[in-house]
């Protein structure tokens, strides 16, 4: 981190042979790429007082190695960054990873309507007109263009240890949080505008909320992130999670982990496919006999631990009736699974215990 002293604009230069490349809470700021002698480039950011990300890359060719780093503003001269303006993260500063439920690719959301929205509402004090599964902060899962508010919430998995940047821009206000700490404030009745904020992160599972409402107009609602070797990008679908751990149920009302069990769909309400399924016995020792009843269609089962972790996978397909397959198990310790059933683009789950 650099400390800056006082708002302003902020002028950043590298002298270097060969390249070099300076970066501000994770925006290009000082492009001095390339292989070349010794040569000096700027740019200029306006910065807030307080400490915020710095980042410069360096490469040596051959022959001179030089790498220069100053700065100048309206109250400073230009002069190289003094040592005592630079400071550093230590890993306790991280937010450890969380123990994560069963988890699969995709975000829980639930939407609202209302005539009043001026600001982010309280989503916990009011009932949302529908709840669903979206594969990323996407607006389509509205059902009208204005007066409308939306809250994803779900994981994002954290690659490595660091410092991350988050973004959302949005027309009008957004919120975005990790772990339940707000780390984007872009709130209220606006046009499209950028606002970010930085947290630090341990590498692995993460809680990631995003609340997002419009009044009239454009609505505009993009999510991105930047880290440590990762350059300003939306966050991509593959790294979104949602909790599925609660949305198994057992065959005549029975628990999920009764002997005998059916797969339940997800929470989409609008696409429920029943599909009669049956994993026993249950708990079962050293093989699982699962059964699909229902309508033709390639299928893949999954196996899952506790920790969110896929075992094996299996892929079939299937005429109109009656499937069925035996599972070895010997070698899977004592404790709770989860067997999903993906078929014809729906998924479905059934917990186990061994």
């Amino acid at each position: 981190y650099i400390d800056i002293p006082a708002d302003g604009q902020y002028t950043f230069y590298t002298s270097s042979d060969d390249g070099s490349m300076l970066y501000i809470d994770n925006n290009l700021v000082v492009n001095n790429d390339g292989t070349h002698s010794e040569i000096e480039r700027s740019g200029t950011i306006g910065l807030k007082a307080g400490k915020h990300l710095i980042s410069v890359g360096f490469f040596q060719q051959q022959y001179d190695k030089i790498l220069n780093v100053s700065y100048s503003s309206a109250g400073i001269n230009k002069r190289l960054i003094p040592g005592n303006s630079l400071y550093t993260a230590e890993v306790s500063d991280l937010l450890p990873a969380l123990n994560t439920p069963m988890l699969e690719n995709g975000l829980n959301y639930k939407y609202y309507e209302d005539y009043s929205y001026v600001r982010m509402p309280n989503f916990q004090a009011v009932n949302p007109v529908k709840t669903g599964i979206a594969n990323s902060f996407d607006l389509a899962v509205a059902n009208r263009s204005e007066k409308f508010a939306i809250d994803f919430n779900g994981f994002i998995d954290i690659p490595q240890d660091g410092q991350y940047t988050f973004y959302t821009t949005s027309d009008d206000g957004s919120m975005l949080y990790i772990d339940d700490r707000m780390v984007v404030n872009n709130d209220g009745l606006h046009g499209a505008i950028e606002r970010s904020g930085t947290i630090g992160l341990k590498a692995g599972k993460h809680k990631i909320n995003v609340g997002f409402f419009q009044h009239q107009i454009d609505k505009i609602l993009k999510v991105s992130f930047a880290g440590p070797g990762l350059s300003k990008r939306e966050i991509p679908s593959s790294i979104l999670f949602r909790d599925v751990s609660n949305f198994a149920s057992g065959i005549n009302g029975l628990p999920a982990d009764a002997f005998a069990s059916t797969m339940k769909p997800t929470l989409d309400q609008t696409n429920s496919l029943q599909i009669g399924i049956k994993a026993y016995p249950n708990p079962f020792i050293n093989s699982l006999n699962v059964s699909i009843n229902g309508e033709a269609g390639n299928f893949e089962l999954q196996m899952i631990d506790a920790l969110g972790r896929t075992l094996w996978t299996r892929k079939g397909s299937k005429n109109a009736g009656y499937y069925q397959q035996s599972v070895n198990t010997a070698s899977l310790q004592k404790g709770i699974y989860f067997l999903k059933v993906i078929q014809n683009e729906k998924s479905f789950t059934i917990k186990l215990l061994k």
